[in-house]
């Protein structure tokens, strides 16, 4: 509980401020693209692909309907649960590792970024991609393509471990 008071701070200035991200931006290697938030958010609600996303979906091959299912998939975890685990040292490991493949502008500061983002994003008990997107404290999100495939498998693992652990009384 002393380090969701720790980060209690960031999130209310983050959340009194309005920032969040209002562009995601991928690089792979020199190359970059940019997404509109909004426009992702939209789509993951609705399933309406924008001309910039159908021509990024083109661009990447990449299926709408899996993307969509991966933004909305949701975790179930308790806000007490999540806090200290993403406070405890395999937290911190793992957020190290979403790091490197989910950035700041500058580089700096992605685990604070990412640990305030995916708090943010379970004041409901649970956490989607999308919410950890629209929740993200700086107005532009960078993705580096390169080492996204390697990050998702290894939070899928731990996501696993998250949701397999006991509820507390107080994990809500």
């Amino acid at each position: 509980m002393g380090t969701l008071l720790l980060i209690a701070p960031t999130i209310a200035l983050t959340a009194s401020r309005g920032m969040a991200a209002e562009t995601l931006v991928f690089r792979y290697g020199v190359f970059g693209e940019s997404i509109s938030v909004p426009q992702l958010t939209e789509f993951a609600q609705t399933g309406q692909v924008s001309p910039a996303l159908r021509s990024y979906f083109r661009l990447f091959r990449q299926k709408p309907n899996a993307i969509r299912r991966t933004l909305n998939r949701e975790v179930k975890v308790g806000l007490l649960t999540l806090d200290r685990f993403l406070n405890s040292p395999t937290g911190e490991r793992v957020l190290d590792q979403l790091g490197e493949a989910i950035q700041t502008p500058v580089g700096e500061a992605n685990r604070q970024a990412l640990r305030a983002a995916i708090v943010l994003s379970a004041k409901d008990n649970q956490v989607s991609l999308i919410e950890v997107l629209q929740n993200y404290p700086t107005r532009q999100l960078y993705i580096d393509g390169r080492a996204v495939g390697r990050t998702y498998r290894q939070v899928s693992r731990v996501t696993k471990q998250i949701q397999s652990l006991p509820r507390t009384p107080n994990s809500r």
